[in-house]
């Protein structure tokens, strides 16, 4: 079985524990879907891509709408129709539940209200959501969850094939093999920015102006939404990262959460002394998310807009 195909499997099945656990235990839930998208390498570049350039405040208002029909009116969720946006917005949604941002028990109740309890309520939920996370995630997959396994008996020769390699080859091999695996420097925002920021009239810790246009402003609420989803998995990232004590991932999660804080307050000087610093702690490590760069790409763009 691939890598992959495993990976993608341990997240299927996470998600039918979801819809089987009880109401009492879905916030739990909540972090150990992050947490196994956070530890897989493929999940991760996932997520990262389809949230790039995702504007989830604007889809969030497409999405969760208000029905009056005369008499009465109702609140309603409605997936995006196409499979990125999908798997994008029921992201976020998850993160802004686990960040308790929008409270769980609350947004069930508006949305999900059925026959009035918390019972009916959260298998609705996994009805629509959950399920419509997981038949995203098949249709992405597809292939490698149709593919066969590899037979064990060939696998058994592969493994004393390469049990049987000349040593030479095998101190050729590694080198070649390590230098692949190490994981190459995060561009900081100073990097990414190259002096455009100064072109801009960035001034470094003050706010933008308040004169800026309805395009920007969106453009940067889209990006602030952005950085704050791409922090809070690299926050789980973390916390089940084997390479950093557990002592010490409070450090990398308070940086994560000050560099939110300093996103939203639009401090661009300590935006890049906090990416300058979580890049340090990566390094330290020797922990890289698959998603770091993008963090760095999202926050690189803001400041821009500052």
């Amino acid at each position: 079985m691939s890598d992959t195909k495993a990976e993608v499997l341990s997240f299927l099945e996470k998600c039918d524990e979801f819809k089987k656990c009880k109401f009492i235990m879905a916030a739990a839930k909540i972090k150990d879907l992050l947490k196994s998208i956070a530890s897989s390498r493929e999940l991760y570049n996932l997520f990262a891509a389809v949230t790039k350039d995702f504007n989830y405040p604007l889809v969030k208002s497409k999405c969760l709408v208000t029905i009056d029909d005369g008499m009465y009116s109702r609140d309603y969720v409605i997936l995006p129709q196409t499979v990125g946006q999908r798997l994008a917005f029921i992201f976020c949604l998850l993160v802004e539940f686990d960040n308790e941002t929008v409270n769980f028990n609350d947004f069930l109740r508006r949305f999900f209200p059925e026959d009035g309890s918390f019972y009916s309520s959260y298998h609705a939920f996994c009805s629509l959501i959950i399920e419509g996370l997981e038949e995203a995630i098949k249709q992405v997959y597809r292939e490698e969850l149709t593919a066969p396994d590899l037979v064990p008996q060939a696998a058994e020769v592969q493994q004393q094939a390469e049990q049987w390699q000349p040593a030479q080859q095998q101190s050729q091999a590694q080198p070649q093999g390590l230098q692949s695996q190490t994981a190459q420097p995060a561009p900081s925002v100073q990097q990414a920015s190259s002096g455009e920021a100064g072109a801009a009239g960035v001034v470094s810790g003050e706010p933008s102006a308040r004169n800026q246009s309805p395009e920007t402003a969106a453009a940067k609420s889209a990006l602030i939404s952005s950085i704050t989803v791409l922090a809070g998995v690299e926050t789980e990232f973390i916390k089940s990262s084997s390479k950093i004590p557990e002592e010490d991932k409070s450090g990398g999660i308070l940086i994560l959460t000050e560099l939110v804080n300093a996103v939203r307050g639009e401090n661009a000087s300590l935006i890049e002394a906090l990416v300058c610093g979580y890049n340090c702690f990566a390094f330290y490590y020797d922990s890289f998310s698959g998603g770091l760069e993008s963090l760095f790409d999202q926050i690189a763009a803001y400041v821009k807009m500052l």
